[in-house]
């Protein structure tokens, strides 16, 4: 990603680095996508107070 870095870096100007940068779209609705990740139940995340 570092020609992406170059780039935010002159489009800041010198006011300091790129930190972050999220990209923004559409799905693709013809396109599956990868599979959902397995979640765990919320009793085996959560503690009660």
């Amino acid at each position: 990603m570092a020609a992406t870095r170059a780039v935010l870096r002159r489009m800041l100007s010198g006011l300091g680095e790129p930190y972050l940068l999220l990209r923004l779209g559409m799905a693709d609705p013809d396109h599956p996508g990868p599979a959902h990740t397995p979640r765990l139940r919320p009793e085996q995340t959560i503690e009660p107070t």
